[in-house]
């Protein structure tokens, strides 16, 4: 039985390569790229509360914002914005993945592996891969979180 992580990345996984069929790779990577910017037209803006420094996403491309928190069943509460399009995408990919699902089942995927399978990172500037990074190394850090919090321990 696979988590509910896992049959989400691989709808994503199979929207992305379906993307790329018939196309040159430059092609397929043009048409990825522009079902990012749809998922990140599709994000609701952040409340204004959100966009506060503790919340800004340090060494990204343009500004970003990503809020953590978790439920009292240790599922994880996310929260993201960003003023480029590319970057909304990939907040927009990050919510699509993790928002909701229990910290056990984040803890237990993979996902620089995920990302990797997707290529992503290798397609985007610097700046907006470091992003990606620091983004996933906070929905981990709020995911452990959760677990030491809960009063249930696996």
């Amino acid at each position: 039985m696979t988590s509910p992580i896992v049959d989400e990345f691989e709808a994503l996984a199979g929207e992305f390569e379906s993307l790329g069929d018939g196309f040159t790779e430059k092609e397929a990577w043009e048409h990825r790229y522009g079902h990012v910017i749809d998922m990140g037209k599709a994000l609701p803006p952040l409340p204004e509360a959100f966009l506060a420094a503790e919340h800004r996403v340090p060494g990204c491309a343009t500004p970003a914002w990503f809020a953590t928190s978790h439920d009292s069943d240790g599922s994880l509460v996310l929260r993201g914005d960003a003023e480029g399009m590319i970057t909304r995408g990939i907040m927009s990919i990050m919510l699509r993945l993790f928002d909701g699902q229990s910290a056990s089942d984040v803890l237990a995927f993979d996902a620089k592996a995920a990302f990797k399978r997707l290529d992503l990172e290798n397609h985007l500037v610097p700046s907006r891969a470091n992003g990606l990074g620091t983004i996933l190394d906070w929905i981990y850090r709020e995911a452990r979180v959760a677990v030491a919090s809960s009063p249930v321990q696996n």
